[in-house]
């Protein structure tokens, strides 16, 4: 994998997190973590990234207004947000390129990663 591509990824769940990263970087992906959605838009508006990848739920500021703060300095990057509550309407948020349900694997999130960034 091309490490060129910049990942964000944002969850308040520190083990998820670690293990995504961890995962992820094995792939040759060149990741950075945010533990909560405010570190993430302080981060998005000083580095650029070819995806950002958020869980849905967490404190102050949700993965919702991450993608969009995400999506107004980079139209073109992919935003990818999940969530483990039942959420029908997050998949067709206009900031939200692909939706994933929790619990997901994480051969599906590689799989993924690789077919949108090869498009």
């Amino acid at each position: 994998m091309d490490s060129s591509y910049k990942i964000l990824l944002v969850d308040d769940e520190l083990m998820l997190l670690e293990l995504m990263k961890k995962y992820l970087t094995d792939q040759g992906y060149s990741i950075t973590t945010c533990s909560n959605g405010s570190e993430a838009l302080r981060i998005i508006n000083k580095a650029d990234f070819s995806v950002v990848i958020s869980d849905l739920r967490m404190g102050e500021v949700n993965g919702f207004t991450v993608l969009r703060h995400y999506k107004e300095r980079s139209p073109h990057g992919i935003g990818i947000l999940y969530t483990g509550t039942g959420r029908p309407d997050a998949a067709s948020h206009p900031n939200v390129d692909v939706f994933l349900a929790k619990p997901f694997e994480l051969f599906q999130l590689r799989d993924l990663l690789s077919q949108l960034l090869e498009e």
